[in-house]
């Protein structure tokens, strides 16, 4: 289209006016374009008419959801508005608020974290105001945190901060009234099937069986009892359109539950690890009580919400056959990454004086274990294909377990320990690297299993080396956009033929950085939008 050429060169010269006449010129036909209406929101974002600028991003983004220009645009209109009065921002009036409880949220970090971040972030893109209810401090086993993140939360998202007293150890013992009052919570939803009560019940029989349902269905169901509490006594619900809540603890959906069962507030859920199901943890025993009232309960809360978000939606099938619950309900929004963190950080690749292999997380001695990597290592090592003087293998953020592994092949040399970073960092470290490392395991129940780092491995552009499934979740994304490879554990030959063609490369100078084309479906915004229609939709149905 000639005319819309023409206009994209004025508004990149600056010339507004001309701009301005020239979308008088365009056909009606033409004005549905989602390009035309992007074009002429940039116009109306420069000539401060955020409302319509608004509203053409808008129009253009239902045409193309996954379109990261229009995105950038939208995050670039509210950033400019920033300050601006209520009456210049009439969008600004007409904001729909969600209240999100997530226990992680800034300045606890983890991988957990960034996911209820993102969306708090860029909701009100989408004209979905948030206000975060989160944990004050960490649990005694979370070991990280992350001040620099809080600037990301925008200075209009409230975040409320409440202590979780059991998970800290403030609280040594809980009394009678509060055993009462809590077990009188969860029971509020373990009412709602038959045999949930029974074994409720039974368990509820002896000492030990209270003790458990006092942390049932985790250690923080105090803390999501208290943060209802202080809902039902400090928040008016009815400025809120609906409630998101995300796991873990999985005993916060119970908040949820718990606000549209009493006050018919619409619900969504979203469960970044499957539950009873997790192929990270060990099978049900379908024959413990205990195990069985997970499964009551995880059933009783998918059922009742308005919809289920799965990080991987390949699982939902797997929802849909063992809870017989329909598939309409459920959602698939994977993790992604942030195109603001890779702002100011150079991408540019320049030759280092030592072959880097790069790891950023968390070490499981079983199902992510860093063995296959050194054995090969020192194969190659040993028939003198590479030199280690030559590598540095670099684990960032890892706490300090499985690295007895790297005494046992004599890695010593070449192994190089990070703790815990902040995430600024840690993605510099992914681009300041050769290879990178992604750990998922061998087992066939992990081929449903995205790790979170992977959307940031693959904006990073470096090659990808994971143990991982073959036809697994991992294994196809890496095929579909061409990143990397996947390799059992057992295949040692093959991650030894990877390395060495990833160090035969930087060896010979040669640059290798993949482009970001066709992974803009996993950047944040894109994603935040698939929530924002999650949001609309449940509202909308509630109101029919």
């Amino acid at each position: 289209m000639k005319e819309l050429k023409h206009l994209e060169q004025m508004v990149n010269e600056g010339n507004l006016l001309e701009a301005i006449d020239a979308m008088a010129s365009i056909s009606p036909k033409d004005l549905d374009r989602w390009d035309v209406q992007n074009l002429m929101g940039k116009v109306c974002t420069l000539c401060e008419d955020y409302e319509n600028a608004k509203e053409l991003y808008r129009r253009s983004l239902k045409q193309h959801p996954d379109q990261p220009e229009i995105l950038q645009n939208l995050f670039a209109l509210r950033e400019r508005s920033k300050g601006k009065r209520p009456t210049e921002l009439a969008a600004n009036r007409t904001a729909k608020r969600v209240l999100m409880i997530a226990y992680y949220f800034p300045p606890l970090s983890g991988s957990g974290v960034f996911r209820s971040l993102k969306f708090a972030k860029y909701l009100p893109m989408f004209d979905w105001k948030p206000t975060v209810i989160s944990a004050e401090t960490a649990p005694v086993y979370w070991n990280w945190s992350d001040e620099s993140q809080i600037a990301e939360i925008p200075e209009d998202v409230e975040v409320v901060r409440i202590s979780d007293l059991v998970g800290t150890r403030q609280l040594s013992s809980i009394d009678e009234s509060q055993a009462r009052d809590l077990l009188e919570f969860l029971l509020g939803a373990l009412c709602k099937k038959q045999e949930a009560v029974r074994l409720f019940e039974k368990i509820l029989q002896t000492q030990s069986g209270i003790e458990y349902l006092l942390v049932f269905p985790c250690w923080a169901l105090f803390w999501t009892y208290h943060v209802t509490k202080f809902i039902e006594e400090c928040v008016n619900l009815a400025d809120f359109r609906a409630v998101y809540t995300t796991s873990g603890p999985y005993s916060a959906h119970l908040a949820g539950f718990h606000l549209k069962e009493k006050y018919g507030i619409p619900w969504v859920a979203d469960y970044r690890d499957m539950w009873t199901m997790n192929p990270t943890t060990p099978l049900l025993d379908m024959n413990n009580p205990f195990h069985q009232l997970s499964r009551e309960l995880e059933s009783i809360l998918l059922h009742h919400a308005d919809c289920n978000i799965v990080t991987v939606g390949e699982t939902i099938p797997i929802y849909t056959k063992s809870f017989q619950i329909p598939q309409e309900k459920f959602v698939g929004i994977t993790n992604g990454y942030d195109e603001m963190d890779f702002s100011d950080i150079t991408d540019e690749i320049h030759r280092k004086e030592k072959f880097t292999i790069n790891y950023s997380g968390l070490l499981y001695s079983k199902q992510r274990s860093i063995a296959p990597i050194l054995q090969a290592i020192k194969e190659l090592s040993d028939a003198n294909e590479v030199d280690l003087s030559r590598i540095i293998f670099r684990v960032v953020g890892a706490s300090e377990t499985g690295f007895e592994l790297v005494q046992k092949y004599e890695m010593e040399a070449i192994f190089q320990y990070v703790p815990y970073i902040p995430h600024k960092e840690a993605i510099a470290s992914n681009l300041d690297s050769n290879l990178l490392l992604l750990l998922v395991g061998d087992d066939p129940a992990s081929k449903m299993v995205f790790t979170g780092k992977i959307f940031e491995y693959l904006r990073s552009g470096r090659p990808i080396l994971a143990l991982a499934p073959k036809d697994g979740v991992v294994d196809l994304l890496l095929r579909e956009t061409g990143h990397g490879k996947a390799f059992l554990g057992t295949q040692i030959p093959e991650i030894k033929q990877m390395i060495l063609e990833e160090y035969t490369k930087w060896k010979n100078g040669e640059s290798i950085v993949y482009s970001s084309q066709g992974i803009q479906k996993y950047e944040r915004k894109a994603l935040t939008a698939k929530l924002a229609e999650v949001l609309d939709k449940v509202i909308e149905t509630r109101a029919n």
